[in-house]
């Protein structure tokens, strides 16, 4: 069981151990230059080219230290690790390939995709209910959690994809993504049951919007599926 953020793997560079140990020595040297430039009272204009050296040795040892911060896998939910590579040991090189696990939480997580000219209407924390396709299923309550801005490239999962059986028009591109034919824009929700069910379920999301007018209370229809969350 991890916790979201939590640090999974911690890999390490040998040219970026070397690049910060020669960034170090320089930036002793230079700093060393500058106190003795300054103790002898030296022309401004010397101080001031030593202080940019300094600078600029500080600014790329923050920059490798950016780098090898991005070489701490963390876990990005809540949930179980699943597939770790059985031959994964301390010391050993790894391809930047190498599939390193998944997150899987207990969680359901409901994800959406609205049409451009409902966008505006969508909003962090609306309300919402989520109704099954499957009859036997209960609707349920759920809260947007995000919503993007940008144009969804791939659907996901391709769940709801109209030749699969769903409701929006996709198309399976070379890498065995699909592609949704019009500009839609995903939402994510959580649902109100703490549990996920076994299988993708697929139904229709009502989403609170914006009333239009001071008497009417805005829904907006639209495909979703609910699955367990997962990531990594």
């Amino acid at each position: 069981w991890v916790e979201a953020g939590q640090p999974l793997y911690r890999f390490a560079s040998p040219d970026l151990v070397a690049a910060r140990r020669i960034a170090e020595a320089t930036l002793t040297v230079a700093e060393i230059r500058l106190q003795q430039a300054l103790s002898d009272r030296q022309s401004a204009g010397v101080v001031r080219s030593l202080q940019q050296e300094v600078a600029r040795i500080t600014a790329r040892l923050e920059r490798i230290d950016a780098r090898a911060a991005n070489l701490v896998v963390r876990a990005p939910i809540t949930g179980v690790l699943r597939d770790a590579p059985p031959d994964l040991a301390l010391g050993r090189w790894m391809s930047p390939q190498t599939p390193l696990g998944l997150v899987a939480s207990e969680a359901g997580k409901l994800t959406a995709y609205v049409e451009q000219q409902d966008l505006t209407r969508v909003r962090d924390g609306a309300e919402a209910m989520f109704y099954p396709e499957d009859p036997g299923l209960e609707a349920q309550s759920a809260r947007v959690r995000s919503v993007d801005r940008l144009g969804a490239g791939r659907l996901e999962g391709g769940y709801l994809a109209a030749p699969l059986g769903g409701r929006l028009e996709a198309r399976l591109d070379a890498s065995g993504a699909w592609t949704p034919l019009t500009a839609v824009y995903r939402v994510v929700a959580d649902p109100a049951a703490p549990a996920a069910p076994a299988k993708a379920t697929r139904g229709v999301l009502h989403l609170e919007g914006p009333a239009e007018s001071w008497a009417e209370r805005i829904w907006r229809r639209t495909a979703a599926i609910l699955i367990r969350e997962s990531g990594f």
